[in-house]
């Protein structure tokens, strides 16, 4: 006789991401954590501020009001019994670019 239970849960936070100023949010998504999974939760483990994570309790969740600096996300399932780890690293805006345009040729009098 054969009897299957619960399978036990398996946090997966997905992979590193890397953004560059002015972007400041991103999308954290847990849809990969697999078994039999009851409640979600996203939290910042580290970083150089505190950024709002939109709905903490959710599968996928926004972050916003990152600035530059290297953050560590934590998704922990069904309270703790399994956790996994995102980081985020948020690059400095890139420096401006000139352009005068391209070259111009005038014949005189003009």
């Amino acid at each position: 006789m054969f009897t299957s239970g619960p399978v036990a849960p398996t946090a997966n936070a997905g992979p590193n991401q890397t953004i560059s100023l002015p972007d400041s949010s991103v999308t954290l998504n847990g849809s990969g954590s697999t078994g039999t999974i009851s409640s979600y939760l996203w939290s910042r483990v580290s970083g150089p501020n505190t950024p709002t994570i939109t709905t903490p309790n959710a599968v996928s969740t926004t972050v916003t009001g990152l600035i530059q600096g290297t953050y560590v996300f934590q998704l922990a399932v069904n309270g703790g019994v399994s956790s996994s780890q995102v980081t985020i690293t948020v690059n400095p805006a890139p420096p401006p670019t000139a352009n005068a345009g391209p070259n111009q040729t005038i014949s005189l009098p003009a």
